[in-house]
């Protein structure tokens, strides 16, 4: 299997090992950086890898869970929103981002406060 096809096969899991990895590897960064560091400790650089570990949880469960309960809008979504956001006027254009925008955030202020 080539990791172009792996990649394709994994694709939503894909920011979640990646962020894993980052967290990881990011102790020797930390102890590179302040040898008094804790391996895992919940300092300032650590707490930022872990939210984006949180981020990553958050945006592939909800991708997930959205093309669970509604397979069919997972599908326009995936092949033909982008023709017709393509057709938007620019009012709608930014209407529609800055939506996707705020729920991304709020959903990511929402998943912190609920696990701090």
């Amino acid at each position: 299997m080539t990791p172009k096809t792996l990649i394709k096969k994994v694709k939503e899991y894909s920011a979640i090992i990646v962020n894993l990895l980052l967290f990881f590897a990011a102790q020797y960064v930390l102890r590179w950086i302040d040898p008094t560091a804790g391996t895992y400790d919940a300092g300032v650089l650590q707490s930022i890898n872990l939210s984006l570990v949180k981020a990553a949880v958050c945006f592939t469960c909800g991708w997930l869970a959205f093309g669970a309960f509604w397979p069919d809008q997972k599908t326009y979504l995936k092949h033909f929103f982008s023709n017709e956001f393509k057709s938007l006027t620019p009012w709608q254009k930014t209407l529609v981002s800055c939506s996707l925008l705020l729920f991304y955030v709020g959903s990511i202020v929402l998943l912190n406060l609920a696990s701090a």
